[in-house]
């Protein structure tokens, strides 16, 4: 008797429920419905890279021997003394030296040339002119449009609604192409990597999602946007959870109305979903108005590399340590065991490995972004035993400031999930476990020497969240990218049908009775 009594106060409880919140809930499902599957859409409808890997390069027994006398040159004249990361890259007429001194500021560049008279170094001008050039050319790399296309080229250091906090990467290169489709890359020439590439039909898209689904036009005031966000998702929760309840304690009859049966048809298959979405995204919003990331930005070494070089010259690069090795990079880091080059070797020297190989899809699934690293002393010359891992644990330790003793783990990330996602662009990085009171984690990327991206028990909870709840990544173990977007498609436009149902039984509903008030108010009359 008491089990039907509670019954009863559901049934009644969850309907009276489900027919106040009908129609802020179905206004909720509209706006993030369309604006859900507007995201996937991006990807599939957005432009595609030619190339999805950085431009490798090989050494001859000359160039290797430039690359010390280079370094040498550099340090003689002070052109190393804020340098924060230096390595050597692949550019448009071959090898060049990087020098990052910080983050927000446009890259140096030397050329490495087998004639050049490395006493006579460019300017300082110049070589800040040739970060826009490696832009350029990275640009026409990676779309495979000429270099006469680009119209406009523009330094971002700041995160803006074309290119949003979720690219992670700054400072960037936004480089526009002629053409009605307006395509434009987004070139971070640090890690020359494309961060992004968007046309007029992404950025559509895009804007549509901003507006929609993030409500990020409400940016400058951010109270506002929460407040308005939080009702809404209030309002398909509670929907949700009321549809859930009524199906499961109303008993199943005999509906006649088709539009009845299939709005309790389909709601058996999207109350979870919809849970799923609203609670995530609520946590989410919260997390990301209110709670301070400790990574909020990439964070360079904090000590400058020429502290720790000779002012002496620096020996020659053994030949045949780098004889018909193709190369992502040549770094220089600093180590307990003193300052080492670091050689990124590309998958390519990997016998019927091409870089023709990568896609998008097996980046994503952690496809090998380099073969293996090798360590050269820069004082001597010689081979190094000096491993990632060590190197790892130091930097960690640097950026940090914990002790060696509160290690708990040091793993290799070779691809993105909850805890280490997409938006960084890197792999692999290397992730170091603290014992400490919030659990940090540091993933350093030991190519450069640049801390990638750190976070805490706190943080992970939400990233687990969002990442399983709100957008299914746990699928991923088995389907493709693209038979994961289209379930979460389909799913959403359920919901949508669902929706359209019971806002139509609402307002049948309420024409009914509207009749039924009219009729009864004529007999009145009558009698």
């Amino acid at each position: 008797m008491q089990l039907t009594a509670i019954t009863k106060s559901l049934r009644l409880t969850s309907l009276g429920w489900h027919k106040r919140v009908v129609w802020f809930g179905a206004l909720t499902l509209l706006l993030w419905g369309v604006s859900g599957i507007s995201h996937p859409l991006m990807s599939w409808l957005g432009p595609k890279a030619e190339r999805f890997y950085p431009p490798s390069f090989t050494l001859n027994t000359v160039e290797a021997e430039q690359v010390s006398r280079l370094i040498n040159s550099a340090l003689q004249t002070g052109r190393l003394d804020h340098a924060r990361v230096v390595k050597l890259v692949a550019g448009a007429r071959g090898p060049q030296l990087q020098i990052t001194e910080a983050m927000d500021q446009a890259r140096h560049y030397l050329p490495l040339k087998e004639n050049a008279d490395v006493d006579n170094l460019p300017a300082r001008s110049a070589a800040t002119n040739a970060d826009a050039q490696q832009a350029r050319w990275l640009a026409s790399y990676y779309t495979g449009r000429e270099n006469a296309e680009i119209t406009q080229i523009e330094f971002k250091t700041q995160f803006s609604a074309d290119y949003p906090w979720v690219n992670r990467l700054l400072p960037v290169y936004k480089i526009r192409f002629s053409g009605a489709d307006q395509l434009t890359a987004y070139v971070h020439t640090e890690t020359n990597a494309l961060a992004s590439l968007n046309n007029r039909t992404k950025q559509t898209l895009q804007s549509l999602f901003q507006a929609l689904h993030t409500w990020s036009w409400l940016g400058h005031s951010e109270l506002n946007r929460v407040l308005i966000i939080s009702l809404l998702i209030a309002s398909l929760f509670a929907m949700a959870l009321s549809g859930m309840t009524m199906l499961f304690t109303f008993r199943s009859r005999q509906v006649l109305s088709p539009s009845r049966r299939w709005h309790r048809r389909i709601a058996y298959a999207v109350w979870l979903p919809l849970l799923g979405w609203s609670a995530s995204g609520f946590y989410h919003l919260l997390q990301n108005s209110y709670i301070t990331s400790p990574s909020e930005k990439l964070t360079l070494p904090n000590a400058y590399l020429a502290e720790n070089l000779s002012r002496l010259q620096l020996p020659p690069i053994r030949p045949e340590l780098l004889s018909d090795k193709q190369l992502n990079s040549l770094a220089l880091v600093n180590s307990s065991q003193g300052p080492q080059y670091r050689l990124s070797l590309s998958p390519a020297n990997e016998p019927g490995n091409s870089i023709s190989d990568f896609s998008r899809e097996a980046r994503f699934r952690g496809k090998p972004q380099e073969q293996q690293a090798l360590y050269i002393h820069i004082n001597s010359g010689e081979a190094s035993d000096l491993q990632d891992p060590q190197l790892a644990l130091e930097m960690a330790l640097n950026f940090s400031g914990f002790e060696a003793e509160q290690v708990s783990a040091i793993n290799q990330v070779t691809h993105f999930g909850p805890s280490y996602d997409f938006r960084n662009k890197r792999l692999p990085v290397w992730q170091v476990e603290f014992n400490d009171s919030h659990g940090s984690r540091l993933f350093v990327d030991t190519r450069s020497g640049v801390l990638v991206d750190s976070n805490r028990n706190l943080d992970r909870a939400e990233r687990w969240s969002f990442s399983i709840l709100h957008k299914w990544t746990h699928l991923s173990r088995f389907m493709s990218r693209l038979q994961r977007d289209l379930l979460i498609i389909g799913c959403l436009l359920l919901s949508l049908l669902t929706g359209i149902l019971g806002v139509a039984m609402q307002v049948k509903h309420r024409q009914m009775q509207k009749i039924r008030k009219n009729t009864v108010s004529c007999c009145a009359a009558d009698a």
